[in-house]
């Protein structure tokens, strides 16, 4: 999955975050510039894997900077 995913022009990372009885949970990261999802529903089609959940979520330069920044515990 990781290395079929990666091979998309614009994912610059394929990690899992869960990995339960009930499925798989990935994170991609992707570059700025261009939407991916066509591509990432393209690649899915030509496997036999199931899609449950898809959404994107976009950080803000304010975010990105504050999780930079954070203390650790």
């Amino acid at each position: 999955m990781e290395a079929a995913l990666s091979t998309i022009n614009g994912i610059t990372a394929v990690r899992r975050s869960e990995d339960t009885d009930a499925g798989l949970c990935v994170r991609l990261d992707c570059r700025p510039s261009g939407d991916v999802r066509a591509d990432i529903y393209h690649k899915i089609k030509q496997t036999d894997w199931i899609l449950l959940d898809f959404h994107q979520q976009a950080q803000s330069l304010e975010t990105v900077f504050r999780e930079l920044t954070m203390e650790s515990d």
